[in-house]
């Protein structure tokens, strides 16, 4: 049973983070950052990463194309603020039931749609580390691209943008099980928003399932046994509290 999951984080000055940072650790790659004067060195993370590609805007400069060296390091450049937001990311899980083209596609077309449509760059990279648990990072420009290089500061990070992002990455994951003849869905909405009283489990991965076969449990299944257990105790509860209010009604009307 697929479950959903889509996290924004901030690339904030602020809190010592640096899009170059980002970039190099999301791709497995070294990245020499302009604006601080260091090389950040992740070639050690290269073997989760499945894919990784930069998405531009049509207007972007060529020589930011296929180089995301230089277009985080001149994103960098171009903020001046000590606390500045140098970059959005996204994190985003896939589906066990879709393949890699599979999971490569929707998410190309979701990161299109919502931030390339708009003049924002974006860098892509999917990890996958054998655990059941494929995801993609995604590091978004702060500012707009265009000829020039980078324009003004993207200010639509608003409640009804993030809600249409949440519920569009859920859209587009049905659009893909539906296509595929699988029943199984997913929802950016909540237990208490669908109306489910429910605690959520948390996600297992296949490796889990397998070890837990063997009758080996990891904390995460301890977890769900705990709120599946939590769960049935509370529908027991309310059923009671049911049939206690049919005997009532049924003595009112008698």
């Amino acid at each position: 049973m697929p479950i959903y999951h889509l996290e924004r984080r901030y690339v904030s000055r602020k809190k010592g983070y640096s899009a170059c940072a980002g970039s190099a650790y999301i791709s497995g790659q070294i990245i020499n950052c302009l604006y601080y004067d260091i090389q950040f060195d992740y070639t050690k993370h290269l073997w989760q990463v499945v894919s990784s590609k930069l998405l531009l805007p049509p207007e972007a400069p060529v020589e930011f194309r296929d180089n995301p060296k230089l277009l985080w390091s001149m994103a960098e450049m171009w903020e001046k603020r000590k606390d500045s937001r140098v970059a959005e990311e996204l994190i985003v899980s896939f589906p066990i039931e879709l393949s890699l083209i599979e999971c490569e596609n929707i998410i190309d077309k979701y990161i299109k749609k919502h931030f390339v449509s708009r003049n924002i760059g974006a860098q892509i990279a999917i990890h996958d580390k054998r655990d059941g648990n494929p995801h993609a990072h995604i590091i978004l420009t702060t500012r707009f691209i265009n000829r020039d290089g980078f324009g003004e500061k993207d200010r639509g990070w608003t409640k009804n943008f993030l809600m249409s992002l949440r519920k569009g990455w859920a859209d587009i994951q049905n659009r893909e099980f539906e296509k595929k003849g699988l029943e199984c869905r997913v929802s950016h909405l909540s237990n208490v928003e669908r109306g489910i009283d429910k605690i959520p489990s948390k996600r297992i991965s296949k490796k889990e399932v397998k070890l837990k076969k063997q009758g080996i449990k990891s904390q995460r299944v301890l977890d769900n046994e705990k709120i599946e257990k939590l769960n049935q105790e509370n529908e027991l509860k309310k059923q009671q509290k049911r049939e206690v209010h049919r005997k009532k009604s049924r003595g009112i009307e008698r």
